[in-house]
């Protein structure tokens, strides 16, 4: 039987340690999304297409997913060490 409901089972995303897991997951399916539909997102602009400027595009799923990266790696990295 299962015991207990709400928040107590999900408390381990809302733990400290695992905060840059979870940025890092956001942030890589982010890339994901943007590979998929074409279009990434910029900070002081509108949308890059992959048809209009594929180099800029491309730039932009790198960030993000080399930041999503970067966020899981060092979940790993603090586990371990």
């Amino acid at each position: 039987m299962i015991s207990g409901g709400g928040v107590d089972h999900y408390s381990y995303l809302i733990d400290k340690r695992h905060r840059p897991l979870l940025i890092g997951i956001i942030f890589l399916l982010l890339a994901i999304a943007m590979t998929m539909t074409g279009q990434t997102w910029e900070p002081h602009g509108p949308a890059v297409t992959r048809w209009e400027d594929p180099k800029r595009f491309w730039k932009n799923v790198a960030i993000w997913a080399v930041a999503g990266l970067t966020g899981i790696g060092y979940f790993f990295y603090q586990t371990w060490n």
